[in-house]
């Protein structure tokens, strides 16, 4: 497990530092823990480089009541409502995937999370040319119950 970080009082930390992503389109192999109580939502900030033409990052957020079990977010597929029928929504584990649209850096923000556990974390990998992976960087912004 990754080391346990405490947001400074702007609520903006690093969690990734700049660094390029791991070998083979694996995800990082130790994420920053981010300790998520006394929050309510994150939303993550990403700065990608890519590495080659078609590169892509792909992040997975997963949080733990425990820092041994993670369970990472999901996604719901609206269901089709017939009357006089149960409608069925569909569940799967999602991550997130940005292609980039130049050879410079870009930025861009996640979709907010709400906090589901105590801790969070998010790891990312190269999702496009994987022999050639990109750089990236992940600062997280926390906030609380209003």
């Amino acid at each position: 497990m990754g080391f346990f970080i405490k947001p400074p009082s702007d609520g903006n930390a690093i969690v990734r530092a700049s660094a390029i992503l791991p070998a083979a389109g694996a995800y990082d192999t130790s994420p920053t823990t981010i300790a998520a109580e006394n929050n309510s939502e994150f939303v993550f900030l990403i700065s990608y480089t890519r590495g080659a033409a078609g590169g892509a990052v792909t992040a997975k957020v997963e949080f733990s009541d425990d820092g041994v079990t993670w369970f990472q977010t999901g996604h719901l597929n609206a269901p089709v409502f017939a009357a006089g029928s149960d409608s069925i929504f569909g569940l799967q584990r999602s991550v997130l995937n940005y292609q980039a649209t130049g050879a410079s850096q870009e930025n861009f923000l996640t979709p907010s999370f709400t906090v589901a556990a105590r801790w969070c974390r998010i790891s990312l990998k190269e999702s496009g040319v994987v022999g050639t992976p990109g750089t990236a960087s992940v600062r997280v912004q926390l906030r609380s119950s209003y």
